[in-house]
């Protein structure tokens, strides 16, 4: 999202903003974050430095960042606490219309002597970091270390020089009058076939202009008078000053899955915009829309890490309860040799052989053989083989009841990844509180601080949706929800449909349900199932009164009767106009109806 003339014009706003002023406190929130409390003259501003992938930034926060569990400091934050906590901001920068903001700190060490210290803020995307180096350029800290196995070029580690990105084989703008550009572009006259083209080539021959800002400054020249080189030249001088000088004000579009911003007007993006009188204000409003999304989903595959190592474990104690129960299958013919032993003691010998050849009662032509022990009594040898019986046996009955409760978890485990992938915070929250009763991860730190009066019995409810015909839906977003909403919510009569043989989610449609709608909530359920993305997915449906739990199951599962089925394709086409469907009504109550 950030492009290098970006980053300058985000530099120089947070100089402003920032310069002389004291960094009284440093926190971590995260891995990935740090927040920077600086105190200037009437104000204290919160300036958040991130690395995660999925939206590294540089701003200032009203509400920043905290950690959800307090706990001791990192001894990497411990060691930026003691460079720059109490240091002062001399200035912010941008290096060479690159992605990376520098923040200048003056600080006093225990000797009480100067220091000089920078704070590198590398917004390159995938491969963004924060970095603390000193006056000589040598790193004394990182927020995401890269060692030579990660990259042969530039490794980040404390105690190394710290060494840029590559160069780029660009063109620095500032400065650069109308006649050179036009003297380039004319020198490569295919940068001006189309606006296409001439996005490209301002992307690969000029500093700072990343796809965003080319496309506009491409779509401005063709707007204002062609793809001439002039006219070509004139756009990109001009977006150039509108950008570092603040010509325009900022502008943020976002509609989307991706939502784009700027520090001018972006006339070639259509829909819904929002205009700001300054970068750090749009920067403000974008990242707390977009943080706790973004916090969701860390958290999220955190815990599905965690899962998928569960599982794995899980699947190889499946397989050993496995391998128990064929080997206790030869548990009937070790006791038969006993029998057998004692029934032929005249044709075994009594010691010194390792098997007996016995006639075979149930065919009198046969030979069997039985393996002996031949330090042992046939007496010795047929108690061998009852001991053995006797031991597989309960093997058996250990290795089947062992299994029954790995399969089951299996099952719990496997429903649980899917939750994830449509969990928001209240259901991700749900689900770890849920996860964390049943002893399958750990349970969070308690945060410091006065103790919260818990909230008794509050849970949140089921996702809610309106059929075509207006009959309410409502789905499950964790074991413990389908539970609460089957056994809980829904009315005996009520409809209750599940993926049938799949993990996903109960489904119940309140009160009588037409073709259409039934139609509905089973799409509902094979799209909240691990059956998703296939064809055909049958869906059961039977009344919630057909419904139990059987005792002591993991959440969400239960056992049914009287079911039909019904065959869907739950496509996402046909799936997002009943999801875009919310009823108005308030949810319904989570206390058991009478009969139920």
């Amino acid at each position: 999202m950030f492009d290098g003339l970006l980053v300058a014009r985000l530099a120089a706003e947070l100089d402003r903003r920032l310069s002389g002023g004291q960094i009284q406190k440093i926190q971590q929130p995260d891995d990935d974050t740090l927040v920077f409390f600086v105190r200037t003259p009437g104000a204290t501003h919160a300036l958040v430095a991130s690395r995660q992938p999925e939206a590294p930034r540089l701003y200032l926060a009203h509400k920043p960042p905290r950690r959800s569990a307090e706990g001791p400091p990192s001894p990497r934050l411990q060691l930026i606490r003691k460079h720059l906590q109490n240091g002062r901001i001399a200035a912010v920068t941008a290096l060479d219309l690159d992605r990376i903001a520098a923040v200048e700190v003056e600080a006093t060490d225990e000797l009480g002597d100067r220091r000089r210290f920078r704070l590198l803020v590398e917004l390159t995307g995938r491969n963004a970091n924060v970095i603390l180096i000193d006056a000589a350029g040598r790193i004394l800290e990182t927020l995401h270390p890269v060692t030579a196995d990660m990259s042969r070029y530039r490794q980040i580690l404390p105690g190394l020089p710290y060494v840029p990105p590559p160069p780029q084989d660009k063109i620095d703008p500032r400065g650069v009058p109308e006649e050179e550009w036009i003297a380039r572009l004319r020198a490569e006259p295919e940068a001006l076939r189309d606006e296409t083209a001439l996005a490209e080539w301002l992307t690969r021959r000029v500093r700072g202009f990343g796809p965003l800002l080319a496309r506009e400054t491409a779509h401005r020249a063709v707007r204002s008078g062609g793809l001439t080189p002039a006219g070509a030249a004139r756009a990109l001088v001009r977006t150039v000053d509108i950008v570092l000088a603040g010509g325009e004000r900022p502008e943020l579009l976002p509609g989307g899955e991706r939502p784009a911003f700027h520090a001018l007007a972006l006339t070639h993006r259509s829909g819904p915009r929002e205009a700001f009188d300054d970068v750090l204000a749009l920067l403000q409003v974008h990242y707390e829309r977009i943080i706790p999304g973004l916090t969701v989903q860390r958290e999220a595959r955190a815990l599905r890490q965690a899962l998928e190592a569960r599982l794995g474990r899980l699947e190889k104690k499946i397989a050993l309860h496995r391998a128990t129960l064929a080997e206790a299958d030869a548990a009937e013919r070790h006791r038969r040799f006993g029998e057998l032993i004692l029934a032929y003691q005249y044709a075994v010998p009594m010691t010194g052989v390792s098997e007996a050849a016995v006639p075979d009662p149930d065919d009198p032509d046969r030979t069997l053989r039985i393996p002996l022990d031949p330090a042992l009594s046939p007496a010795e040898n047929a108690e061998r083989h009852f001991r053995r019986y006797q031991k597989l046996k309960a093997a058996r009955a250990a290795a089947e009841k062992e299994l029954e409760r790995a399969e089951a978890e299996r099952r719990y485990l496997e429903e649980a990844l899917l939750y994830l992938d449509d969990a928001d915070a209240e259901a991700l929250a749900d689900l770890k509180e849920e996860l964390a009763a049943a002893g399958l991860i750990a349970p969070p730190a308690p945060a410091k601080g006065p103790a919260k009066k818990p909230d008794a019995g509050r849970k949140s409810g089921p996702e809610r949706f309106l059929s075509s015909e207006g009959a309410l839906i409502l789905v499950g977003k964790s074991g413990g929800q389908n539970d609460r909403l089957t056994f809980k919510i829904a009315r005996p009569d009520d409809l209750w449909l599940h993926a049938k043989n799949l993990p996903g989610a109960h489904v119940v449609v309140r009160g009588p349900a037409g073709e259409a709608t039934l139609e509905e909530a089973a799409l509902i359920a094979a799209y909240f199932s691990k059956g998703r993305h296939s064809s055909r997915v049958p869906v059961d449906y039977t009344p919630v009164k057909n419904v139990h739990k059987p005792k002591g199951a993991p959440p969400g599962f239960v056992l049914y009767r009287g079911e039909k089925t019904l065959f869907v394709t739950p496509s996402l086409e046909r799936v997002l106009p009943i999801l875009a469907r919310r009823p108005d009504e308030r949810p319904p109550a989570e206390t058991a109806p009478d009969g139920a």
